[in-house]
């Protein structure tokens, strides 16, 4: 889930292809991180510049359950926009 919307894998798909072709780079900023058995929590910042030339800065806050091999099982976030 985030912000409320329930997106299983298909529709992540879906919704990455357009940004894909929108985005000229982008990156990661890990903030914080805790691991806990199967279960992960993390803050972190996504940082994209489009073709256009546009910035776009997004605080991300993600809890997780994982099998026992690191795949994730169900994920909730929470996003916050900084810039764009």
């Amino acid at each position: 889930m985030s912000d409320g919307i329930s997106i299983d894998r298909e529709r992540l798909i879906k919704h990455i292809r357009p940004v894909k072709k929108s985005v000229l780079s982008g990156s990661y900023h890990v903030l914080e991180a805790v691991a806990q058995g199967n279960h992960l929590a993390a803050r972190f910042v996504i940082r994209a510049v489009t073709k256009q030339g546009g910035e776009t800065e997004n605080e991300v806050h993600m809890f997780c359950e994982m099998t026992d091999d690191g795949r994730f099982v169900h994920i909730d976030q929470i996003t916050r926009s900084i810039k764009g």
